[in-house]
């Protein structure tokens, strides 16, 4: 009968001063059909010396932010907020080292050369092809939801043997942090919210008008700082008319790991990925162990 939960190795290196339990708990991909199709979800518990009896679970954004694969170093950088606690990373269905994953190849390459219209076509097509394949293998794209993880994560605390938890979310893992509040509040302690992506709000048709914000505060800051308006004089400008350019000649640059050439509106979605807080990215579909963003650009003549 599902769930079933059973320790293992770890996907990663564990620190060597901490107690580190790695596992997988089993469950139905659907509540409604216990007996169909399972999923298992990779998890991770740093222990703490004498712990409180309500550890703290790490939310990761995305959607699509595999928790697992920076668990170490998040550990390192947040067991002096709360010595007493035992700290709990999940990939959450879909993502990370959980089963199935949700990854999308088909990205790869697919808007290489394009730009503006032609490239988010591009994208699109292959986002469709992906969820054409992942239909074929009888994997559902309905029961991956944040319903469905915040049941997921529910089921886990109660395998592990905790009565109650503390959140910890990130962007899109704010919004799974708010629907366990929604469906097992009695389970929760205290919530921490960081970058909130509320329910009521859609990433996607509110994203153009989240970047011109972003930009226009950072060149809005950047004028109104004496240093940077100094080191950085015109910057709107600047950046505008750069974007202009390589709009008009895309140049070779090093993207993720891959040459390419970057056009204007390339260079745009970087910033994007840039503002972005803890390297998240809004694409539910997304290579494994995806790089925190970097660009290498070579000089552009003057």
């Amino acid at each position: 009968m599902l769930p079933q939960l059973a320790f293992g190795p770890c996907s990663f290196q564990p620190p060597t001063d901490v107690r580190v339990d790695c596992g997988t708990l089993v469950a139905p991909r659907n509540r409604a059909q216990p007996t169909g199709a399972s999923l298992a979800l990779a998890f991770a518990v740093f222990r703490a010396n004498n712990p409180a009896p309500d550890p703290v679970v790490y939310l990761s954004g995305g959607p699509g932010g595999a928790a697992l694969a920076a668990a170490a170093g998040n550990y390192r950088s947040w067991r002096s907020f709360a010595p007493d606690r035992d700290f709990i990373f999940v990939d959450q269905r879909g993502t990370g080292v959980s089963w199935p994953g949700l990854y999308c190849p088909e990205l790869r390459g697919a808007t290489s050369g394009r730009s503006g219209l032609d490239a988010a076509q591009a994208e699109a097509d292959a986002l469709l092809r992906c969820s054409q394949r992942f239909a074929a293998q009888g994997v559902a794209m309905a029961d991956f939801n944040s319903a469905a993880s915040a049941a997921d994560l529910d089921l886990l605390r109660a395998a592990l043997g905790y009565e109650r938890w503390n959140l910890f979310g990130i962007s899109y893992g704010t919004r799974l942090a708010v629907t366990m509040l929604r469906d097992n509040p009695a389970s929760i302690r205290s919530v921490v919210l960081d970058s909130p992506y509320p329910p009521h709000e859609n990433l996607y048709t509110a994203m153009p008008a989240t970047l011109d914000q972003s930009l226009r505060t950072l060149f809005t800051d950047c004028a109104t700082d004496a240093r940077c308006n100094a080191a950085y004089p015109e910057l709107e400008n600047v950046f505008y008319t750069l974007i202009a350019r390589l709009n008009a000649q895309p140049q070779p640059a090093t993207l993720y790991g891959s040459s390419t050439m970057l056009s204007g509106d390339r260079l745009i979605d970087v910033m994007f990925r840039l503002f972005l807080p803890h390297h998240d990215h809004p694409r539910a579909c997304r290579r494994r162990s995806t790089p925190p963003a970097r660009a290498t650009l070579r000089r552009l003549p003057s």
